[in-house]
């Protein structure tokens, strides 16, 4: 079962991942608000904080959610390090004691086994989780539906590099695609292709 919290203050997205295992994808906005969410939702425990950048829209509640649980943060080195030159003027959030993810990498959550792509152009370290089985992609701000991108016109932001992840995940098989904002979509492949056809 996946969860979406829609996070203020910018409607980003957080997903829960419910099985035998709990994972959170992204949890940024407001710690209370995502905390709340999960205990209405009967959800006591947490084994995973999953991170697809830094910004703060997507992770600035991370730390709060992974102590809360006694949980381990887990996102990609070149993000994290790229990250501490920038968390001073809010554009990224800054988070403590991290694991780092590598690409290729596969964590297993459950029933869940999300493969970690390292997607850099949005930021230096963005990556997009993808479980291979059920065609599941967490995309964060790389891709949007209908051929939205992310941006890369703030600091770490590359458009050939961009390009060039958009690419990368233009060979798997995606049925669903759950973007970092906006709602989830079917057919992500179709998504993806249409982003490639702007550049």
């Amino acid at each position: 079962m996946i969860l979406r919290i829609i996070t203020p203050p910018l409607s980003a997205n957080a997903y829960v991942l419910r099985s035998e295992k709990i994972a959170v994808i992204d949890p940024g906005g407001d710690a209370d608000f995502i905390l709340n969410a999960l205990k209405n939702q009967g959800i006591k425990n947490v084994n995973a904080v999953l991170l697809t950048h830094l910004h703060y829209d997507h992770a600035v509640a991370a730390n709060a959610i992974a102590e809360t649980f006694g949980a381990p943060l887990l996102v990609h080195r070149d993000e994290y390090e790229f990250s501490r030159k920038f968390w001073y003027n809010g554009l990224y959030a800054s988070v403590s004691n991290p694991q780092f993810v590598v690409d290729g990498e596969v964590i297993k959550i459950g029933d869940y086994k999300l493969k970690v792509m390292h997607t850099p152009g949005h930021t230096p370290g963005s990556v997009c989780f993808y479980e291979a089985r059920k065609g599941l992609l967490f995309s964060g701000d790389t891709v949007f539906p209908n051929g939205s991108i992310g941006r890369t016109d703030l600091p770490g932001g590359t458009y050939a590099q961009l390009h060039n992840s958009l690419k990368k995940l233009s060979g798997l098989t995606v049925k669903r695609l759950y973007p970092g904002h906006g709602a989830p979509v079917e057919n992500g492949n179709w998504h993806i292709r249409m982003a490639l056809s702007f550049f």
